[in-house]
């Protein structure tokens, strides 16, 4: 009897600690497509200053969320969305067009975390 408490007791671990990582995830990727969001907006109307500042705690926020999600994603997306966040502030700073193009990849990338992780049917058939 004590194996079938241990196997109950291994598998609510389990379901708690996905549970609690997608909620995580979800909460994560609401935050950042929502700075994104603001970053876009103060750079599409010439409010260059306020896009550095959301720029810059956007790369600050993504490396203390990187370490977090680390556990849970690959190394080479985390490194990818880290590299792209990076690049945000000098090309606001440039002036260069490349800005929405970078913003919008920065989305979809947080979006692909997000939902490939979520438990779809097709997911795991």
């Amino acid at each position: 009897m004590s194996r079938v408490y241990t196997s109950v007791t291994i598998v609510l671990s389990i379901i708690i600690m996905s549970i609690s990582y997608l909620s995580m995830m979800k909460h994560e990727y609401k935050k950042y497509d929502k700075l994104i969001s603001e970053i876009e907006y103060c750079v599409e109307n010439d409010m260059t200053e306020n896009a550095i500042e959301k720029s810059e705690l956007l790369s600050s926020e993504w490396n203390n969320s990187a370490k977090k999600l680390s556990f849970f994603v690959s190394n080479t997306i985390l490194d990818e969305i880290t590299d792209s966040s990076a690049k945000i502030t000098p090309l606001i700073r440039s002036g260069s067009d490349e800005i929405i193009a970078e913003t919008e990849f920065l989305k979809k990338r947080l979006k692909r975390i997000y939902s490939r992780d979520m438990p779809y049917i097709y997911n795991i058939f």
